[in-house]
Parts: C-alpha cells; structure tokens; sequence
C-alpha cells in the first residue's frame, strides 16, 4: 500500500500543502473516506452545520452543503479550511475535541487537489480476519464519533472514552442500532452510515464478544 507523505509549509502565515506518495505521483485525497468522516464527526454537530440548525447558513452533511464553503483549489480562501486554522474560533468549539494538524492538513490537500466528489476512489482492503478493539474498532469510532464521545462533555452523555462505558452502549445493541441506523438511532448524527466495512469490522467485534483486546 502506498504511504501518503504529507508536509505542510508555514509561508506568511498561510499554510502549502503537498500530497505525494513514496513512489512521487500524487496521492488523490478520497472524500468519502478521508474528508466525509472528518466534517461529519466534527462539523454537524448539534447546533452546528447540519441539515436542521444551518450555522451561518451551512449544511456540512452532504457533499453539495459542504461546496458552499470550499473554493476548488484554493484552500486558503475557502472558509471551511479558513474557519479551522482561525486564532479566536476553534473547531469544532470546546469542550469538543479540535481538529488535528493531520486533519487539517487532509481537508487542505483535498481542496488544493479540486475536492473532488471522486465516490470511485480505491479504498484499502476490508480486512475483518483479525479484529480488536485497540487496532480496528477504536480508530474508525475514533475517527466518525470521536468529537461527540471522546470529549469530556459527550454529546447526550455517552462517552466512549473508556472500554467499562463502551460496554454499556455494546449490551444494550445501542453502538449496533446506531451504526446501522435502525429503531431511530443514528450514529454519525445527521450524516450517512459509516461505510460497509467499518460496520462490518464493529459488527465482527461485537460477535466476537467485544473483547477489550
């Protein structure tokens, strides 16, 4: 698999950004498995930029809502990357979790490539023959549901941060309804299911007793 190299160049405050890979042809940045997750779990918070409150007029849960505020090829005056690298508003806001360099860094390059809708990208292989907790299951809840329940205020009270208060949501089907949006749970909130692999990977897990492994 190639290895994404990214660098990020501070030139007079606005930040360059290059995707290459190790083999030197440029790595297309996959929206619905690299940039969708990000926005989703991050952006259409409640009372944020989702398809009921419309913060400032956006709605960043579909990809056409999303486009409103992105400037194909110009990251450093489109203001979904401009609103995450601003001093005095951080986002998403506190008690939240913000954005990572990494994610930050993931969003620029997908603008700078045209950010591209591009839904054939090649995905990596759904691998499900090893499953455990730390190493396939944490980083894909990491990854979609991380600001709502990894924060030290989580959203509707569920906190994922701990393996003892995941169980909880595990014994009562709640993390199993969410992620495939059945019985009027939904998990990311105001956003499409994970994609088929991730629940695939989660649901192996679980039927392996969801073992703290």
């Amino acid at each position: 698999m190639q290895k994404v190299i990214l660098s990020l160049l501070a030139i007079t405050g606005i930040y360059f950004v290059s995707c290459t890979s190790e083999s030197g042809e440029t790595s297309e940045i996959c929206f619905e498995t690299e940039v969708r997750p990000i926005i989703s779990s991050n952006c259409t918070l409640s009372g944020c930029h989702n398809s009921i409150d419309k913060v400032s007029g956006y709605d960043f849960s579909t990809y056409e809502g999303i486009m409103h505020a992105v400037k194909p090829g110009d990251h450093s005056t489109s203001e979904l990357y401009k609103v995450l690298i601003h001093p005095y508003k951080e986002k998403p806001p506190k008690p939240f979790n913000p954005l990572s360099e990494e994610q930050k860094i993931t969003i620029a390059a997908w603008i700078e490539q045209g950010a591209k809708y591009n839904p054939n990208c090649v995905s990596k292989p759904c691998d499900t023959t090893s499953v455990t907790l730390s190493r396939s299951v944490r980083p894909i809840l990491n990854l979609y549901c991380g600001s709502c329940h990894n924060s030290s205020s989580p959203q509707g009270g569920v906190d994922f941060r701990t393996y003892e208060n995941l169980r909880i949501y595990i014994d009562d089907s709640t993390l199993t309804y969410s992620i495939n949006h059945i019985n009027g749970f939904a998990m990311p909130k105001n956003s499409s299911k994970l994609p088929a692999c991730e629940i695939g990977i989660i649901q192996k897990w679980i039927a392996l007793g969801a073992p703290n492994n």
